[in-house]
């Protein structure tokens, strides 16, 4: 095979063909390579290979982006306002995405038939979060921080009018020091610095990332405040919980378990400790059932389980 989709293309009778292979075992096997083509995005992410990218992070890209097109198409800029997505990491993502070689492979993937299990929508909790002053922090202008930045953002309002602004309406700026005016004058004379920063903008904007206006954001944010923490708390109910699984599961795989607890904002953990929130335990656990009566922790079978997120639908 000379790419990863020629596997979809297999037929029961060429897999007979195989070594040790009889009618029933090659069948099995069409049938589970047929099964394989309905994948959620984060395991296809991780599949790919890309370096740095483990299953956590490509758990944060699917769940932040939303959707494959998505993740190809973000820069290494954007990335960075994900959770725990460093520059190196970014870059390396990005870096992936647009090899053409990779793009072929993905391309082939998904013509072959495979298809992707995502909410195709960006996350809630970075829809309309990033403001002005935060893509001026991630822009690297010198002698501007997250002070500097604010400032500036109150007083142009709008990413725009600050891209087209001159040093005599920089001086204008309240509490803005002669350094980070100077720096934002070096910018704006660089083009390629205006033309990542005009494409960081656009993108945050196209993503439905951008806040809008500063002061349109500062607003939102004062008279919605705690109804967003009672919309994130139904949204993730089990969020800041540690939970384990343990021992068999009957009804749905581990790793469907798995899923299910981290869509609901838990985090799964391979050990019990004192933090564990709780423990699913099924036939055949051992030591980490045995830890968790030791401290104390809650214990449920798969029974309770399958009860609990039928409750949190």
């Amino acid at each position: 095979m000379k790419s990863p989709a020629d596997l979809y293309h297999l037929t029961s009778e060429q897999l007979l063909q195989l070594d040790g292979f009889a009618a029933l075992s090659s069948e099995n096997l069409y049938q589970a390579i047929q099964a394989s083509k309905s994948v959620s995005l984060e395991r296809f992410i991780y599949a790919l290979g890309i370096p740095e990218v483990g299953e956590e992070t490509a758990r944060v890209l699917a769940q932040s982006l939303g959707s494959l097109k998505r993740i190809r198409e973000a820069s290494p800029q954007l990335l960075v306002f994900l959770r725990d997505v460093g520059q190196e990491v970014a870059s390396e993502i990005h870096n992936f995405m647009q090899d053409s070689h990779n793009q072929a492979v993905m391309d082939a993937l998904l013509a072959a038939g495979v298809t992707l299990k995502a909410t195709g929508e960006v996350a809630a909790a970075l829809r309309g979060k990033i403001t002005f002053s935060d893509l001026l922090s991630h822009l690297s202008i010198r002698g501007v921080g997250p002070t500097s930045a604010k400032a500036l953002a109150a007083f142009f309002d709008n990413p725009e009018r600050l891209f087209n602004t001159d040093a005599a309406r920089l001086a204008q700026v309240p509490g803005l020091k002669s350094n980070a005016q100077q720096g934002v004058v070096e910018c704006l004379k660089d083009s390629d610095w205006l033309g990542r920063a005009r494409a960081l903008y656009q993108q945050l904007r196209d993503f439905g990332l951008f806040a809008g206006s500063e002061a349109a954001q500062v607003a939102a944010e004062n008279s919605t405040e705690s109804s967003s923490e009672n919309v994130q708390k139904n949204a993730q109910p089990l969020a800041g919980e540690t939970w384990v699984l343990t021992g068999t599961l009957e009804v749905m795989t581990r790793d469907e378990a798995k899923d299910r607890l981290l869509a609901l904002g838990a985090k799964v953990s391979g050990s019990v400790s004192g933090k564990t929130a709780c423990v699913v335990a099924g036939p055949g656990a051992g030591s980490k059932l045995a830890k968790a009566e030791q401290l104390g922790v809650k214990v449920i079978d798969e029974a309770a389980f399958l009860t609990l997120l039928e409750s949190l639908k």
